[in-house]
């Protein structure tokens, strides 16, 4: 049977499907005006004088800027925040499409900010930081504004001033640190040479860790802590300084430890380490828990991976993340202990959503018997497994998505309801209902293509440039899991930060396809 398979019905000439990983991408957008022609045309004017301001370094005149545009900015900008937050998780958009939709226009307006000078600084993006606890997006837009000036200093004084007046340092800490964590905006983004070396923020680990030593109080600091471990994904980390917090029985501080431990490519870690993150496996903070089971897998601990499988084929309630783990990482054996375990909790979601990660075929007759559920997220859970699986294009596959008015105003809370009920949209809402006879009659014409001995990812049969092309061209909403799996199976080797610029991500992932097979992990058997 051969070991390769080509998307919905085109034949493969290279090992790997001619059609590229599918992703629902958004609809085409106007194209957005260059960043540097929006922001001059927007956010100041010069008056006509005896010295052209083009090509000058000279500030902004206060009276010059155009305020009411400048308020513009920071709105348009906590908006695009909020956008590029919710792209991360979404099953519509790919990594292009995040990079030329949300996030382009997120530079736009905090590069038009940033722009502003010492004048904008002052009126607007002090006083935004101060606000955190009631805007926090704002406030990490501000604070993104003040790293792309260069101005870490100033950013440390607005902190500072910022938390001595605040009733909840946290926020501050948190709103801040997410602005850190990105880091400076990518100048090819944003169109400009001309403020390429301000770009530069090689010393935000520095700048975090020192934040941490003056954090007001345990909450704060662990703020700060998550925010490095966040901003050095990838990085060889300074060892020493995440070993002081291992000892804390914090939990939030204990949660950023061992995600910093987890994302670290270096391996040399003290056995007492190993061991202490090994005992944090069995945290009662769920948070604590999830974090120390990826970095003792990370440190190849054969007690997290006995954990793992408990957590996953748990008969109450399996665990999200180590059911996802369990079929990343294992086997023949994993897979076929899950498809079991399915088959008693037809309704479980952890479960149906790992199964797209185990890679195997075998799982295909479990999942298409969930097509038709009448649990409103298992059929599109099952679809999506089924597409991680296999690569099929979901065009043509879907059903219509037809709303009777009558059901839609029965779903709306009552007015005698609790009217703080969260009615947000979950990610999985997104997903697409499948048409199940027409997936059945699409498995049953492609069935032949594929084989029970290969383990495939989108289509293709798992290996470093596998994983490189589902994470370029993959949903972002399957992309941390992904990642996640890529750098279990590289010894920590390979990193992405998922929740990166998309830019970022672009550069990070080239590195993956020069990993060799000695260092590529093959699944437990």
């Amino acid at each position: 049977m051969p070991d390769t398979v080509a998307s919905a019905g085109e034949d493969s000439t290279d090992g790997f499907p001619e059609r590229d990983v599918p992703c629902r991408t958004k609809p085409e957008t106007k194209e957005l005006p260059r960043t540097q022609d929006l922001i001059g045309a927007l956010w100041f004017t010069v008056e006509r004088g005896d010295e052209s301001m083009e090509g000058s370094q000279t500030e902004p005149v206060d009276d010059r800027i155009l305020w009411d545009v400048i308020e513009e900015h920071l709105d348009e900008a906590e908006f695009a925040l909020k956008l590029f937050e919710a792209a991360l998780d979404d099953p519509d958009y790919a990594l292009d499409s995040l990079i030329e939709g949300p996030e382009e226009r997120l530079v736009a307006h905090v590069e038009g900010l940033a722009l502003g000078g010492a004048p904008v600084i002052e009126r607007e993006l002090l006083p935004a930081i101060e606000s955190a606890s009631e805007h926090p997006e704002r406030a990490t837009i501000a604070a993104l504004a003040l790293i792309w000036q260069g101005g870490r200093e100033r950013l440390g004084e607005a902190v500072q001033a910022a938390v001595s007046a605040s009733a909840a340092p946290v926020d501050v800490a948190r709103a801040v640190g997410r602005a850190c964590a990105l880091g400076p905006i990518n100048s090819n983004l944003a169109e400009s040479n001309a403020v390429e070396s301000s770009a530069v923020d090689s010393n935000a680990g520095d700048w975090l860790r020192a934040q941490v030593a003056s954090a007001s109080d345990a909450e704060e600091r662990a703020a700060w802590l998550c925010a490095a471990a966040e901003q050095e994904t990838g990085r060889q980390i300074a060892m020493s300084f995440w070993a002081q917090w291992l000892e804390s029985d914090h939990p939030a501080t204990l949660h950023a430890v061992c995600r910093a431990l987890a994302g670290s490519p270096d391996a040399t870690l003290e056995r007492s380490m190993v061991a202490r993150v090994e005992s944090l496996v069995g945290h009662e903070d769920a948070t604590v828990r999830d974090a120390a089971l990826v970095a003792g897998l990370r440190m190849q601990s054969p007690s997290a991976w006995a954990r793992c499988r408990e957590w996953a084929l748990d008969s109450a309630q399996p665990c999200p993340l180590a059911t996802e783990l369990f079929a990343a990482l294992g086997g023949a054996t994993e897979r076929d202990a899950l498809v079991e375990r399915l088959q008693g909790a037809p309704s479980s979601q952890p479960l149906v959503w790992a199964l797209g990660y185990c890679g195997s075929i075998e799982a295909i007759p479990a999942l298409l018997s969930l097509l038709e559920s009448d649990d409103e997220y298992i059929a599109p859970l099952a679809f999506e497994a089924i597409i991680t699986i296999t690569g099929v294009d979901s065009t043509g596959l879907g059903r219509d998505q037809v709303v009777d008015a009558s059901e839609a105003q029965a779903a709306l809370p009552s007015l005698e309801d609790d009217l703080d009920t969260d009615l947000s949209l979950r990610p999985e809402d997104a997903l697409p209902k499948p048409n199940a006879d027409a997936v059945r009659a699409w498995w049953e014409a492609h069935r032949e293509r594929f084989s029970t001995d290969v383990f495939y990812l989108f289509g293709t049969p798992e290996s470093p440039e596998a994983f490189a092309r589902a994470l370029e061209q993959g949903p972002l909403r399957n992309r941390h899991a992904i990642a996640r799996a890529a750098a279990l199976r590289t010894g920590g080797t390979f990193q992405l930060p998922t929740r990166a610029w998309g830019c970022v991500q672009q550069n990070a992932i080239a590195p993956l396809r020069a990993i060799g097979n000695r260092t590529w992990r093959a699944r437990r058997s």
